[in-house]
């Protein structure tokens, strides 16, 4: 946690030191992420995740979205999502998507 708090702050040096450390603190803690998934991605990884995570919300309070924060990271090989209940069903489908693409691209 304090190595991924370390790679935010200076990466970018976009975000205060207590937002970031509350986001953090919020992934690890809060979020309910299973901890495979902690184990599965690297620090560095999971910085850029959290960094996109603040960057959305900053984004979403800007537009006066209020909670419906989506994000997505995508490669051919792999995709990570995450979003706010509002978004959940519109991230659903394009997790499909992306598995049926995935799923067509490998019968080819």
């Amino acid at each position: 946690m304090d190595t991924v708090f370390k790679l935010i702050v200076k990466e970018e040096g976009l975000f205060s030191f207590s937002l970031i450390a509350n986001e953090v603190d919020y992934f690890y803690n809060q979020l309910g992420l299973n901890w495979a998934y902690f184990e599965h991605f690297t620090p560095t990884q999971i910085a850029k995740h959290i960094h996109c995570l603040i960057a959305a919300k900053k984004v979403a309070e800007i537009g006066a979205l209020g909670e419906n924060v989506k994000l997505s990271m995508l490669k051919k090989e792999s995709a990570l999502y995450l979003c706010t209940t509002p978004s959940q069903e519109e991230v659903r489908a394009e997790v499909e998507n992306h598995i049926n693409s995935a799923s067509t691209n490998e019968a080819i």
